[in-house]
């Protein structure tokens, strides 16, 4: 699970997008979070001091928002998601 929050409004392209952004902050399991998006761990990989995990979405119903996007990209069921664990949250369960 990605705990993700939004930011609404218009894209300079005309759409009507909500921009998601991580937790910069440790989180609980317990707190109530706008959007979570939930995955499987397809692949893992070190860059330097950064470990990133790629998360292949299996679902969104946890996420209040319409048309998210997240580091420029569509967020969607089957899309895959690039977390840098450095300075992004998620939650295992």
């Amino acid at each position: 699970k990605v705990p993700l929050t939004g930011e609404t409004g218009w894209r300079y392209d005309g759409t009507d997008r909500t921009t998601l952004h991580n937790y910069l902050y440790t989180v609980e399991n317990t707190r109530d979070f706008d959007c979570f998006v939930v995955g499987t761990v397809i692949s893992t990989n070190k860059k330097r001091k950064n470990y990133f995990v790629s998360i292949k979405l299996t679902n969104m119903d946890s996420c209040e928002y319409k048309n998210p996007i997240y580091n420029k990209k569509e967020v969607s069921v089957g899309k895959i998601m690039e977390i840098n664990m450095a300075i992004d949250k998620v939650i295992i369960e």
